[in-house]
């Protein structure tokens, strides 16, 4: 694949990075390696340089955060009562009244802790995005090849997408919070926004090393992503197709990362 035409530097897919050809070409310069830096450290925050500034109501006010548990098994029982609520029953159905009972706490508990409904569904999906770093930073490690890098982050991500409470997530959630947009902004950067960021900076980082050439890391993200889940998502929300085993996630996950590789280009 030659370089692209300045024509067509709009256009996605496989033009929008190439894997560098030859071994004896130049890593890039300090200025272009500075910069994939800082555009890999906002992107593995979740956030694109595209990203419009986010705001919850009329006021302008920002959505409450939960801070430091003052007892973290308090906290913790809150959250899971919720998460048990929300992927069970839905964001509408579920009521503090219920998430309170189930955690053994009082509903001014609950508010005094998190504010609203709203931020308490944020901190779930917050807590299962953590869930799934902490699967991401065990798995990738600096000293492997970019390959296995890509491989042990795209078998995280969908063994977690994969599992029976994502699946719930997409069956009962997705439709309810899309028609909030401030919710579902929330919900996107609490928890898809970060995965595509973590595998945004791989590749971000893979380039400052003079392996790969990538214009837009977050697309390229995006692009893998999408080749590791193929429609198997669409299947399993519809209830078409059985959870995958680990094995057969592997295999989907070394298939689409060779896949990838490929379109941007032979190794130098």
């Amino acid at each position: 694949m030659g370089r692209r035409s300045a024509g067509d530097r709009d256009g996605g897919g496989a033009g929008v990075y190439r894997r560098r050809r030859t071994a004896d070409r130049d890593a890039p310069g300090p200025a272009a390696q500075a910069l994939f830096r800082s555009e890999g450290r906002r992107l593995a925050q979740g956030v694109s340089a595209l990203t419009v500034p986010f705001h919850t109501g009329c006021t302008g006010s920002e959505p409450r955060r939960a801070g430091r548990p003052r007892d973290p098994a308090k906290y913790a029982a809150i959250v899971e009562a919720a998460r048990q609520a929300f992927f069970s029953r839905g964001f509408h159905a579920a009521t503090i009244e219920e998430i309170a009972q189930a955690a053994g706490v009082s509903k001014v508990t609950v508010y005094s802790r998190f504010g609203d409904k709203e931020t308490l569904f944020e901190e779930v999906i917050r807590a299962e995005s953590t869930r799934m770093a902490e699967v991401f930073d065990d798995g990738v490690s600096d000293q492997r090849s970019l390959e296995d890098q890509l491989n042990a982050y795209g078998v995280a991500l969908l063994t977690f997408m994969f599992s029976e409470d994502h699946v719930a997530i997409d069956r009962v959630l997705l439709n309810e919070i899309s028609q909030i947009p401030t919710l579902a902004r929330r919900f996107y950067e609490a928890g898809p926004g970060v995965c595509f960021g973590r595998l945004a900076e791989v590749l971000a980082e893979a380039a400052c090393r003079g392996e790969v050439e990538i214009d837009d890391p977050n697309l390229a993200a995006q692009d893998l992503c999408g080749l590791w889940k193929g429609a198997a998502d669409m299947g399993l929300k519809l209830g078409l197709e059985p959870l995958p085993s680990p094995e057969a996630i592997r295999a989907r996950v070394e298939r689409a990362t060779r896949l990838f590789l490929k379109m941007i280009g032979s190794k130098p």
